[in-house]
């Protein structure tokens, strides 16, 4: 072999050595990447993996509560249901009473109203003296259309009746029915100068609603406490 082919072979043999070893750390610095990206996402997977089922069981546990509040917020509004036609009801049966229960209902509140205002007349006339009190020519009942067809004259002669041995002399023959005639359903409104005070069935079951509410309540519901 001459000298030229010794050095051809030896720069293809120091080619060959160096091409091997460049494959080796190429093949080897490849299975590293691969490997790290490997790992790598193994480890996104994961993470993805985790943060999907952390969020469909925040989704679950929303729609969940979602559900739950719905269900409630229904139940409460049929018991609210419940409650008012219970309210509903009694106003229902006040006005569909026989005449003469009726008629009893309705002297019972104007009675009451009436005393109210004759003792609140009597405090004032010890604050103030007669002659700063402003004079009251009458006592006007004032009735819907119908009520005052049905029990008008019988009411004021059964409250005035009431009225004798409660009230001071001439106080009876002040109480009046009233031509006008109130937009109510029933019971009655007490008119005296410019001040009315309301006795209808509607404002005497919406004045005891909140003191019994509660206690309709535990009858249908059968709770201790209002949800």
């Amino acid at each position: 072999m001459t000298g030229l082919e010794k050095i051809t072979s030896r720069i293809i043999a120091d080619a060959k050595a160096d091409a091997k070893r460049l494959l080796g750390e190429a093949e080897k610095k490849s299975a590293e990447i691969l490997a790290e990206y490997s790992a790598r996402a193994e480890e996104v997977r994961g993470r993805l993996l985790a943060d999907a089922e952390r969020e469909a069981t925040e989704i679950m546990s929303r729609a969940e509560s979602a559900a739950a509040m719905q269900a409630r917020n229904i139940l409460l509004a049929v018991k609210s249901q419940l409650i008012d036609a219970a309210f509903s009801g009694a106003k229902s049966r006040i006005l569909s009473m026989p005449d003469g229960e009726y008629l009893e209902l309705l002297a019972k509140l104007l009675f009451s109203a009436l005393l109210d205002q004759l003792e609140t007349e009597r405090i004032n006339r010890e604050l103030y003296g007669e002659v700063d009190l402003p004079v009251i020519d009458s006592y006007e009942v004032i009735l819907s259309a119908k009520d005052r067809e049905r029990c008008g004259n019988a009411l004021v002669e059964r409250v005035r009746e009431l009225l004798q041995d409660k009230a001071a002399p001439g106080v009876t023959g002040k109480l009046v029915l009233s031509n006008d005639t109130a937009d109510i359903e029933g019971g009655l409104l007490l008119r005296y100068g410019d001040v009315e005070i309301n006795c209808s069935i509607s404002m005497l079951i919406d004045s005891i609603r909140s003191s019994v509410e509660a206690k309709v309540y535990r009858a249908l519901f059968d709770a201790d406490t209002v949800s």
